[in-house]
């Protein structure tokens, strides 16, 4: 049975504007299992580059263990910023995404024509919606498949929501374009531990072409012997 809600949502901005490269969206957990989508704006390899191609790809499948396999049926919709249905593909009954076949889908799903249509696009947005039912999945010999987690976006990194927690420090850097040397923050506490700052090395520690940060332990020498922290930490700037 199909779910009323798409299981997932993937909105393309600046349509017009976008090569004819792909453009993949980020990663997804339905049916407990991740995937991407990947789409082609000026039509993939046998599209003849005149119609929108379209493909569900399961994600990560280097990681995945030898044997796997994805039983689902799916389909797509092509939507406007008003949410109006421009096309709406063909219902993909029971195809098996393995290791041979990890990706599925439209290489011709809708002319771009009529995407290019005078006001068809509002605001330049197109929106699209997949609508997964799965039927089988199995990770290897086991036949397990391990419990997927739901991922949020944090400045543009992936993390587990169960992992979002409360910041525990924030740094401001004034005239950070003029600071060439290193730079510590004043410590800070975290876990019941006061023993952290960040370090910032503006022109990078080993690379002169990328920022390097850390997380440091504040006195080191002042800690009883064998002190340890383990900690699962993010930094964002």
């Amino acid at each position: 049975m199909w779910n009323q809600k798409p299981s997932f949502r993937f909105e393309i901005d600046n349509y017009s504007e976008k090569p004819s490269i792909q453009i993949q969206s980020k990663t997804f957990v339905a049916g407990g299992c991740e995937w991407y989508l990947n789409a082609f704006p000026k039509g993939g390899y046998l599209a003849d580059h005149d119609h929108f191609s379209l493909f569900l790809q399961v994600a990560n499948r280097t990681m995945l263990p030898t044997g796997w396999k994805r039983k689902v049926s799916f389909y797509f919709t092509l939507l406007n910023q008003s949410d109006k249905e421009l096309c709406r593909s063909k219902i993909v009954r029971c195809k098996v995404h393995d290791a041979k076949h990890s990706s599925w889908g439209f290489q011709k799903l809708c002319p771009l024509s009529k995407l290019q249509e005078n006001g068809v696009l509002e605001k330049d947005r197109l929106i699209i919606e997949v609508y997964i039912n799965m039927i089988e999945a199995v990770d290897g010999e086991s036949g397990e498949v391990p419990e997927k987690h739901e991922t949020v976006d944090m400045n543009g990194f992936k993390v587990l929501a169960s992992q979002v927690t409360k910041k525990a420090f924030s740094w401001e850097i004034d005239n950070f374009s003029e600071r060439k040397e290193e730079i510590k923050s004043a410590s800070f506490s975290s876990g019941g531990c006061e023993w952290c700052r960040l370090c910032v090395q503006p022109k990078g520690k080993l690379v002169d072409d990328h920022l390097s940060l850390f997380l440091d332990a504040v006195n080191p020498g002042s800690l009883l012997p064998g002190w340890r922290r383990r900690a699962s930490y993010a930094l964002f700037c």
